[in-house]
């Protein structure tokens, strides 16, 4: 994601609990406004991730072709989290680090571990199994296929959707309520002792200042 929006390779990244990023694109001669959420995928932050998940329009799904865990978590927790917290919004399957899929050293040292490199057609056939709108591949390092990626997004986005129901009330802006579903949860967590009282506050602050909300 680092990649795609600063147009140059991370080193010495480390990841949080969430990181947003914005970059706008033109599709189809539309421009797009594009508010990108990356989340950790720790098991230390399962209780915290879903905070980033209401208001998603699409997901991406991320594996590496050199690490068969992740590529088994796409079945047995990414699918279902998002299952769980977002039924209904479409998600993209994307295999990284693609260069590596090729290179010997790393073929090599796999092979010692008992491990192989995951294949195209592994990750076709678990797009499929999954119910992904779309298999995709991509190198953050050599940027081959990364613009596809979020292009492959933005149509995603831009594609037909069932209408939405007539609200009886004025709705509320769309900012407010991605702020009220993530300030529930963090109200829940606080409430079950799962946060301190300091870090309920600092998401909340962060969140303000995200959406604008004050």
């Amino acid at each position: 994601m680092i990649s795609y929006v600063n147009n140059s390779f991370p080193t010495g990244y480390v990841p949080t609990v969430y990181d947003n990023y914005s970059a706008n694109i033109t599709v189809n001669d539309t421009p797009i406004y594009l508010s990108l959420w990356d989340t950790a995928g720790s098991d230390d932050y399962d209780a915290l991730r879903p905070l980033s998940y209401p208001g998603t329009d699409v997901f991406l799904v991320l594996f590496s072709v050199t690490d068969p865990k992740s590529f088994d978590s796409v079945r047995d927790k990414w699918i279902p989290e998002i299952l769980q917290n977002c039924p209904g919004v479409p998600y993209l399957l994307v295999a990284t680090k693609c260069d590596l899929r090729d290179d010997l050293g790393t073929i090599s040292k796999m092979k010692e571990a008992g491990q192989a490199v995951i294949t195209y057609e592994q990750g076709m056939s678990m797009a499929t199994e999954v119910g992904a709108v779309r298999y995709l591949e991509c190198s953050s390092l050599s940027r081959a296929g990364l613009k596809a990626v979020f292009d492959e997004l933005a149509q995603v986005f831009l594609s037909p959707k069932d209408p939405p129901k007539k609200e009886k009330e004025a709705p509320l802006s769309e900012n407010q309520r991605t702020f009220n579903a993530r300030k529930a949860l963090l109200d829940e967590l606080l409430a079950d002792g799962t946060i301190s009282n300091d870090v309920h506050s600092q998401y909340i602050l962060k969140l303000r200042n995200t959406f604008g909300i004050y």
